[in-house]
């Protein structure tokens, strides 16, 4: 909502963690590119663009915990990457 990025475990409808990307501007649009999975974290990764009034910014998105079968565990943590424009 807002300026921030909320993620969700939609089948136990609860919040999985909130990130504030934009101070005070609010998220317009959210791109994903294809996931990766890199075997020596155990975590899968996403390059996302997520879109501001004016500006861009592109972030990784990891997420650790997937692979168990209860799925209490999992955790989600958002790298700012790139930031556009710079004013």
């Amino acid at each position: 909502t807002g300026s921030q990025i909320l993620l969700y475990d939609v089948g136990k409808s609860k919040i999985l963690n909130l990130f504030n990307v934009f101070g005070g501007v609010r998220v317009h649009g959210i791109f994903s590119g294809a996931p990766s999975y890199c075997n020596e974290s155990s975590k899968w990764f996403f390059k996302i663009a997520v879109f501001g009034e004016k500006s861009v910014k592109l972030f990784h998105l990891s997420f650790s915990g997937l692979d168990c079968t209860c799925l209490n565990d999992v955790n989600a943590g958002l790298l700012l990457m790139h930031s556009l424009p710079k004013f």
